[in-house]
């Protein structure tokens, strides 16, 4: 009877789990717009170009990162042994078993990603720039407020 010897991946929990679960994922995108001053970058009219870019991937970082790893758990150990057994290289079983089951779960980390790094462009360009949709809200929101003077009073 011979034996087939088995390589099982690293283990693909990352040390940093505990720091991106407890991230909040995008609270007051306002308060990291004050923080960030990027040198050389500093102007009047609002925040950089850089700034920005910086805050979006730090808004869209912690949920992609933790669909990516919830993705990586959902092949089986079944599915890994088989592709070894058969033959299969660490990175022939990365590229056909372990992103195929975990394509879904980046992608939905990409679409909630993407909705957070929206929200956090809004809210920039709200506090600390002069131009943007961010602004173009504020302006909207000024010139469309009612006054008193505006109601019909009965």
């Amino acid at each position: 009877m011979s034996e087939v010897a088995v390589r099982v991946p690293p283990p693909t929990r990352p040390a940093a789990t505990p720091a991106l679960t407890l991230a909040p994922g995008n609270a007051a995108p306002a308060l990291k717009t004050s923080r960030f001053k990027v040198p050389g970058e500093g102007n009047s009219a609002g925040i950089s170009v850089v700034t920005k870019v910086l805050l979006i991937y730090l808004a869209c970082f912690a949920p992609l990162a933790l669909a990516a790893r919830s993705g990586m758990k959902g092949a089986s150990q079944e599915q890994i042994n088989a592709a070894y057994s058969m033959g299969a290289s660490y990175g022939q079983v990365i590229r056909h078993v372990i992103l195929p089951s975990a394509l879904p779960d980046i992608l939905v980390g990409m679409r909630i990603a993407i909705g957070f790094g929206w929200t956090t462009l809004v809210a920039a360009e709200m506090v600390a720039a002069n131009v943007g949709l961010g602004q173009m809200v504020l302006n909207a929101s000024k010139s469309c407020a009612p006054t008193s003077s505006s109601w019909a009073s009965s």
